[in-house]
């Protein structure tokens, strides 16, 4: 078998294939409805409306992780 063959096997046994998958299929959806989606306002525009969800949730995924929920 192929180096190649052996890479690919062993992303699909891990844990992290399916998050991947489905962010790669929801960026290809956006990128479908919305053809401006890569271009470098737009971008600027989605990272500073949604970076407060995205800290909020750091924080949160840090206490769920950690085991110090009340």
């Amino acid at each position: 078998m192929s180096p190649l063959r052996y890479r690919y096997q062993a992303l699909f046994r891990t844990s992290l294939f399916i998050p991947f998958l489905l962010t790669a299929l929801l960026i290809a959806a956006n990128i479908v409805l919305q053809p401006s989606f890569l271009r470098a306002h737009v971008i600027r525009s989605n990272v500073l409306t949604f970076s407060p969800l995205i800290l909020v949730a750091m924080g949160q995924a840090v206490i769920l992780i950690g085991g110090n929920l009340d």
